[in-house]
């Protein structure tokens, strides 16, 4: 489980057709961590199936170490609960479980064990002004039918050091019209819906793409569990009547106005 640095970055800038380092304020970098486990399962008492009492937990990540000269706590802090993972010292993190489950010391390749749960914390976007990370958490609960997983990002702007919500990604009173071309997409791709179409709301997840905004409805949110996760996608001008002032650039890259 020892997490170790493995990039780092600094943005340049160029002038006279010359590349010049952006300095210290601009160097990004990261650490990796992994682990493998095995968890006791503290209320399958009744549960008859060999390794019945054990769940292994393995995962791996990438968390930021610093990012130019801004304070990066919180996002260090929302990672860490998105990966369900502690840093116990800076060179030593571990999972972190619900009251169902502890943590043990228990071999993972000699144990058996009927359940598993599986995260992984990946930089899914990096440029001199964003950072995205998405969180793919997997899960199978012993004599279950079918296992379960879902997926989370957090959106990071750079230059305010802040996580971005929907509702700074968007103009004030969106709402209506994302609905709308949400639900104009879902019928384009013939989603199978548990509700009717009116009923569809906004989902909370959403990753901004090299090209544009991503929502993803989770399981059984508004479609069966066959259908998956449902992405809806849109490119960064389907949404510019409604995106907040310098999101296309974000978007894009392009010199903000």
């Amino acid at each position: 489980m020892a997490i170790a640095a493995f990039l780092m970055l600094a943005s340049c800038s160029v002038k006279d057709g010359k590349t010049t380092s952006g300095g210290k304020d601009s160097e990004m970098a990261f650490e990796s961590y992994e682990y493998d486990v095995i968890a006791e399962v503290t209320d399958a008492d009744s549960i008859d199936n060999e390794g019945w009492r054990y769940c292994r937990a393995s995962g791996y990540g990438v968390f930021p170490k610093k990012v130019g000269g801004n304070d990066i706590s919180v996002l260090r802090d929302s990672l860490e609960s998105l990966a369900s993972v502690a840093f116990v010292s800076p060179d030593k993190i571990v999972p972190e479980f619900d009251g169902e489950m502890k943590l043990t010391s228990l071999d993972p390749d000699s144990t058996a064990s009927c359940g598993s749960s599986y995260n992984m914390l990946s930089l899914s976007l990096a440029t001199p002004r964003l950072l995205v990370w998405k969180s793919y958490a997997a899960s199978y609960i012993c004599a279950a039918a079918h296992g379960s997983y879902r997926t989370y990002y957090v959106n990071y702007r750079i230059s305010d050091n802040r996580i971005l919500g929907l509702s700074d990604v968007m103009r004030p009173g969106y709402e209506d019209t994302l609905k709308k071309m949400i639900h104009k997409k879902l019928q384009q791709d013939e989603v199978d819906l548990l509700v009717p179409i009116e009923e569809v709301g906004i989902p909370s997840e959403f990753q901004i793409t090299t090209d544009g905004i991503s929502f993803i409805y989770g399981l059984y949110e508004i479609a069966p569990y066959s259908s998956g996760e449902v992405a809806v996608n849109f490119a960064g001008y389907e949404l510019e009547e409604i995106l907040a002032p310098g999101m296309l650039s974000l978007i894009y890259g392009l010199p903000e106005d």
